[in-house]
């Protein structure tokens, strides 16, 4: 399935993702043999990481224009699916310099995709656009509280075991936009972190539905508080 190293490692690099000051070169020298910033108009920002694997990292909402992305909830038609127009919006801005890098990396090396909130959904659609245009990449998305980006209902997209989403118990923003979209995509796999510090792979939505607190539906958000969570599975 996964192991839970590939978690924390894509949460490590998630939440670097959300250091707006971060420079390229910071990342050189630190076991990377590639480190690369891209960043578009509409705020999305990229990072591509190459060591043993390659890694593109799409940093999550921080900016106050992100947020304008974030409510525009009509459903727009792209990369052959209907999906949120803002996140829609957000990943065209960026979408040529992704295909640019994928046609640089090297493809005999696994390719992993994440982030966080909205860097998820970006995550999530560029795993579209690998099947899509490079089919044969293998390829492993890994979302940390990423909103729904498809409309309903629910199909098909990926390859068996290449789509994980690690969701917090109370997380607020993974249960929105709450009633035209849905999580993605039917074989998506759900590693779910429960409110006692238990964690679950596809539990039981009643139980999922069950353990949701409100109160906590901002604070179980944080990229900060996966990372922690994450640490202390062994």
């Amino acid at each position: 399935m996964i192991k839970t190293t590939e978690l924390q490692t894509a949460a490590h690099y998630a939440e670097l993702a959300y250091r707006e000051n971060i420079a390229a070169r910071k990342l050189r020298g630190t076991g990377f043999i590639y480190a690369a910033k891209y960043e578009s108009w509409a705020s999305a920002t990229m990072f591509w990481l190459e060591a043993d694997k390659n890694y593109l990292i799409f940093r999550g909402t921080s900016d106050p224009s992100d947020i304008l992305l974030d409510i525009c909830i009509f459903p727009s038609y792209y990369l052959g699916a209907w999906v949120h127009s803002g996140m829609a919006l957000a990943h065209k801005s960026i979408k040529k310099k992704i295909l640019k890098v994928l046609r640089r990396m090297d493809h005999s090396k696994p390719l992993v995709l994440t982030g966080h909130s909205m860097g998820g959904s970006l995550s999530e659609l560029t795993h579209l656009l690998v099947q899509r245009e490079f089919p044969k990449i293998d390829c492993k998305c890994i979302t940390f509280g990423k909103p729904r980006a498809f409309m309903r209902p629910l199909k098909k997209r990926f390859p068996k075991d290449s789509m994980f989403s690690v969701v917090s118990s109370s997380d607020l923003i993974t249960r929105l936009p709450r009633y035209l979209f849905n999580h993605g995509c039917s074989g998506q796999n759900l590693f779910y972190l429960a409110s006692d510090g238990t964690s679950y792979i596809n539990p039981d939505m009643s139980f999922v539905r069950d353990d949701f607190k409100l109160y906590r539906g901002i604070k179980d958000h944080s990229i900060k508080m996966y990372k922690e969570s994450l640490s202390k599975i062994t």
